[in-house]
């Protein structure tokens, strides 16, 4: 079975940073319009200062009615932020179908990446953070 696009958006302009003391993740909400397994998303990512260490894991979270993260429903894969480079590439978070989260159209998600280390001298670039995606709010957040 392949995998089905429900939405998508690339035209990056705004960038927003976590990996930092207070921002240790990063969020994009999102409301499918067909109900399916959640499998994967992808971020455009860049180096945004030094060398960014540590482990950045994907997660998806229910909505709290406030635009917010607010329960964990599922965890994807993680990868080292070691791989960044300085240019934006798209990096992926994926789940493998049959333990995937299913999802319900009409109902508010949150794809959320974690950084497991927080430096002020090396951090991550989220391309086109600043909620220029119309069908969901982009923010970051510490836990």
């Amino acid at each position: 079975m392949a995998d089905t696009l429900d939405q998508s958006y690339t035209a990056g302009a705004a960038n927003e940073y976590f990996g930092y003391p207070d921002r240790d993740y990063g969020f994009q909400s999102f409301t499918p319009s067909v109900t399916g397994r959640f499998t994967k998303f992808e971020w455009s990512l860049k180096i945004g200062a030094g060398s960014p260490t540590g482990t950045l894991t994907g997660y998806l979270y229910s909505d709290d009615g406030s635009g917010k993260p607010n329960t964990l429903l599922s965890t994807l894969s993680n990868f080292s932020a070691t791989t960044l480079t300085g240019t934006y590439a798209y990096y992926a978070w994926t789940k493998a179908l049959a333990s995937a989260y299913k999802i319900i159209a009409g109902t508010k998600y949150h794809m959320v990446v974690h950084s497991s280390v927080v430096d002020i001298n090396n951090y991550v670039h989220r391309e086109d953070g600043n909620g220029g995606y119309a069908s969901g709010d982009a923010g970051i957040g510490n836990s």
